[in-house]
């Protein structure tokens, strides 16, 4: 399980709280004021391009496990999310799910039995963006066939969508409010690390 290597002295190293990794330097307001603790993933990635005189393009903020086994890839985005954004945090996913390999061992296979990535994101700059038909292929009767089927059900299709990433990466990927995720994932269990910050 992934959750085994939480003894990781990369992850270790790194211990921070959930309020520290969601801050929006930008605006500085923090998306969350959980002291929930979590792996600051950004300063793992960091490091191991450092050790190895290697560069790395990006990172998603946190890595979190809890008590019963579940783990979790965590980005935090405040702003508006254009196409821009999106490639940007897909980049994310595939350094960080590399990264993660590297230090843990564990494979895509695992990643999709036990991982998810949420994204914890503004709603109010953001109505449409987990409520969109994915894009289902570079193929471009897929995309009439999709964009057909999102006029009729009233909703946009995004091509930029991180719903492809589920059951490819991911166990489960997930778009939350701060207070959703404060809730329903920092709330409903106690961190591995909770006596360790």
């Amino acid at each position: 399980m992934l959750a085994d290597h939480s003894r990781n002295k990369e992850f270790l190293a790194h211990l921070t709280s959930a309020k520290v990794v969601s801050c929006d330097s930008d605006n500085n307001v923090h998306m969350t004021s959980s002291m929930a603790t979590v792996v600051n993933f950004d300063q793992v990635v960091r490091d191991y391009s450092d050790s190895r005189k290697i560069s790395c393009a990006c990172s998603a903020d946190a890595f979190y496990c809890d008590s019963t086994g579940a783990c979790y890839l965590i980005e935090f985005k405040n702003g508006k999310l254009d196409k821009g954004k999106m490639f940007e945090i897909k980049q994310k996913i595939y350094d960080s799910l590399l990264v993660l390999s590297d230090l843990t061992g564990t494979t895509l296979k695992d990643y999709r039995n036990e991982l998810e990535f949420i994204l914890v994101y503004n709603k109010e700059k953001n109505p449409d963006l987990f409520n969109a038909f994915p894009a289902p292929s570079n193929s471009p009767s897929l995309r009439m066939m999709t964009n057909g089927m999102a006029q009729k059900a009233k909703k946009p299709f995004k091509e930029e969508s991180l719903e492809s990433f589920e059951r490819y990466c991911f166990k489960r990927v997930s778009g939350m409010s701060a207070d959703e995720f404060e809730r329903s994932i920092l709330e409903a269990s106690q961190s591995v690390w909770h006596d360790e910050s």
